[in-house]
């Protein structure tokens, strides 16, 4: 299962066991390998929380993508 965005909140109910919604309610029903997708502004994925909250969901085999830095642009599909 793949979780994309995983918000702050839902990365934050998964690592402590909160199932109260149909994307944690699954993810925490599922035996299928889980991969989170963080995506949020760059100082609140740095927070040491968040990281705690992530490191804690890689103890339950939980994967989870890197964040990566930069400027969020919309591009045109005519480019």
């Amino acid at each position: 299962m793949v979780v994309a965005p995983a918000t702050t909140n839902v990365i934050g109910k998964l690592s402590y066991g909160i199932a109260d919604d149909i994307v944690t309610t699954s993810m925490m029903a599922s035996e299928s390998p889980k991969l989170l997708v963080p995506a949020m502004n760059i100082v609140m994925y740095e927070n040491p929380i968040v990281q705690d909250n992530i490191e804690r969901l890689k103890r339950y085999e939980y994967m989870s993508l890197e964040l990566e830095k930069g400027t969020m642009v919309m591009r045109s599909e005519k480019e």
